[in-house]
């Protein structure tokens, strides 16, 4: 809702009969390119220097446009952008995060995202939850979404995951876990659109127990200072003290995803090395 609170602010600067509507238009994008952490040595080198994956496409609000939209390679003006938005965070982001943190869980050593997608049962894994995102979203957006163009999407972010080159690191991809599993961000929110469409998530909860033992540290062995507070803060007041004040579920409306996320909280405790089996 980027547009929305653009044009608030905008418009406490204008004149009261600034013809806004007519003239000015707001465009929605959903940004999908990766863009790992630049290492201090590169940033003493050139501070403007950023490494980018070779992915050129943008979703935008094509209803955002006033004038013509122009014909440039690349753009993919869309009419419900929220869908594309979703499909973002549900499906990019949030397999993103599992990968992160199901590569944390399996191998402490593991440094870069590429490591753990190419592990077959991560990977197995990580598809999973993007497939229970898939399908969640298709019935939620039948007019945008179908098995073929999930399937693609899917397919397509699998292999840029294992971007070598792109060497993005599992700390950077995981850090920040109290921002990303909040209520309406990658992990809790595809989750609650599983459970409004009945969709089966067992892959999807793996990966928000895993987030909640992650303790991801940088090149010079620091914890991100909202893990820190995470870890020593939150963390010991217990799983339903998190998934209420952090993930913002109520353990009585929203008890089957709130259980499921515990059950397998515990036995990934339990069996940290054998997480496969929870989930079948």
């Amino acid at each position: 809702n980027g547009s929305k609170l653009f044009r608030e602010g905008l418009l406490s600067h204008l004149p009261r009969d600034y013809p806004l509507e007519s003239m000015v238009g707001l465009v929605e994008t959903s940004i999908g390119k990766m863009v790992p952490m630049m290492t201090e040595e590169k940033r003493k080198e050139d501070p403007l220097l950023i490494y980018a994956e070779a992915f050129n496409e943008m979703i935008l609000d094509k209803r955002g446009f006033k004038g013509e939209i122009p014909e440039t390679e690349g753009l993919q003006p869309k009419e419900n952008i929220g869908a594309y938005v979703d499909r973002k965070l549900f499906i990019h982001n949030m397999g993103h995060a599992a990968t992160a943190y199901l590569g944390y869980i399996t191998d402490l050593d593991m440094k870069y995202i590429w490591e753990a997608i190419i592990d077959k049962d991560i990977r197995r894994a990580v598809e999973g939850a993007m497939w229970e995102s898939g399908k969640a979203l298709i019935l939620e957006y039948p007019r945008e979404f179908n098995e073929e163009n999930v399937k693609g999407y899917l397919e397509d972010l699998t292999r840029r995951f294992g971007n070598r080159a792109l060497q993005d690191t599992i700390y950077r991809v995981g850090r920040d876990v109290p921002r990303k599993i909040s209520r309406n961000d990658r992990l809790i929110g595809a989750l609650l659109l599983d459970g409004k469409h009945s969709v089966p998530a067992p892959f999807t909860t793996l990966a928000v127990a895993a987030a909640v033992l992650f303790r991801g540290r940088d090149d010079k062995g620091r914890v991100h200072p909202r893990d820190k507070v995470f870890a020593e803060e939150i963390y010991p007041r217990g799983i339903d003290y998190v998934l209420k004040e952090i993930c913002g579920l109520s353990l009585e409306r929203e008890k089957s995803i709130a259980d499921n996320i515990k059950r397998t909280y515990r036995l990934l405790v339990e069996h940290p090395h054998n997480w496969l089996s929870i989930v079948g």
